[in-house]
């Protein structure tokens, strides 16, 4: 039997689910055949360290490497230098990389450490998120020049496949295609029993629309959007409830804006769950207004459930939803858009239910986490073999 493939996954945004992402790859992959080594970063997620004795259980090595989010060429140099010394001592076939601090530093650590072959998971390049028209062009050239080390470009969306080809990152043989999956039957409709039970601890009765989101509370996932959005629903004289589950640097800014449109009574911050499946099958409505995505774990689980979804039309979601088929979108960052096809959504109620079901099987059928990860071993024994 040939020595299992030894993999390095670097990985500085251990959150949401770039993390569950690279759990899924640890923990889903054979250890016979593949032996696993985690370097991550505890700085913003320093309760990553619950899930080492798991990991370890299943054989994969894990060191804890602060890196730096932003960009900051002394803390940056230090990352770079300890990540070199960390791939000389493990000498691994492939260097995977995910998202952009962590790519950047793994491809080229491993070109210094002489390690042979290199895969980059972005999970939404940085020139494709919200920011300066001059630090788009700083993060394209960073791209460029880390894709010339780079064996393989994997893109969890056909929009983020597109935009490495458009950016001349690799050729589109390079730029291979693997979305992110799910377990389907962790996620199915309550028994009503049960649904009525979590509407009522969640402070929604039967004339309550019960409206949900799921995802850390920062800038991406367009939180700010919701609550405005609220704000007009409730002005209009919509009866609703809206729950966002999650945690993050965003809650106390949420907080204010809450208070400050009078939704103490409509809207509330839950924190952490680990109860998201009932959750889910609570809800009449989920909402998922981020800025941008990559393939969005949330809404892969909404959709399983069989729930409605309004979202806003971005790369990443659009991928994923087709308008009026398995979901409803609104134009991205306006919250008064937001707020009609929450309406539309609502009112038209054998519309939405019958798109939700066009969405479950649609996830069912193309979004299995099995899939990703047979898709992910076949990648690496192809990148091994030079194929």
């Amino acid at each position: 039997m040939p020595a299992p493939i030894k993999i390095v996954q670097v990985m500085e945004a251990v959150i949401g689910g770039t993390q569950r992402h690279l759990l899924d790859l640890a923990l889903g992959l054979p250890p016979s055949q593949f032996e696993q080594h985690l370097v991550v970063s505890p700085r913003r997620t320093p309760e990553f360290e619950n899930y080492v004795p798991r990991l370890a259980a299943r054989g994969v090595g894990v060191v804890m490497l602060p890196m730096q989010r932003g960009i900051s060429p002394l803390a940056d140099y230090h990352s770079l230098g300890k990540l070199v010394a960390i791939l000389k001592q493990l000498r691994p076939d492939i260097v995977h990389g995910h998202s952009a601090k962590g790519g950047f530093l793994a491809r080229v650590a491993a070109r210094r450490a002489g390690i042979p072959h290199t895969i980059y998971t972005p999970h939404v390049f940085p020139f494709q998120m919200n920011v300066s028209p001059l630090r788009r062009r700083l993060y394209l050239a960073l791209e460029r020049y880390a894709a010339s080390m780079t064996d393989f470009i994997v893109a969890v969306s056909n929009s983020e496949r597109e935009a490495a080809i458009k950016a001349g990152l690799a050729v589109p043989s390079q730029v291979i295609l693997i979305r992110n999956g799910i377990q389907p039957s962790d996620y199915l409709p309550l028994p009503a029993v049960v649904r009525q039970q979590v509407r009522r601890e969640l402070g929604a009765d039967e004339n309550t629309i019960l409206v949900g989101a799921v995802g850390d509370l920062r800038p991406q996932k367009g939180y700010d959007i919701l609550v405005k959005a609220t704000s007009l629903l409730t002005q209009s004289g919509r009866r609703v409830r809206v729950i966002i589950t999650g945690e993050g640097i965003l809650r106390r800014r949420l907080e204010k804006m809450i208070k400050r449109l009078g939704l103490p009574e409509v809207v509330a911050l839950l924190g952490y769950r680990e109860d998201v499946p009932q959750l889910l099958g609570a809800l009449d409505l989920f909402v998922i207004p981020s800025r941008y995505e990559g393939c969005p774990y949330a809404l892969l689980e909404a959709m399983a459930t069989g729930v409605p979804v309004v979202a806003s039309a971005v790369p990443g979601i659009t991928d994923i939803m087709e308008p009026n088929k398995t979901g409803w979108l609104a134009a991205p960052q306006d919250p008064a858009s937001l707020a009609q096809r929450i309406g539309q959504a609502l009112d038209q109620y054998e519309r939405s239910q019958a798109m939700a079901a066009a969405a479950r099987r649609l996830v069912q059928e193309e979004y299995d986490r099995d899939r990703m990860l047979t898709e992910t071993a076949q990648l690496y024994r192809r990148c091994v073999s030079g194929g």
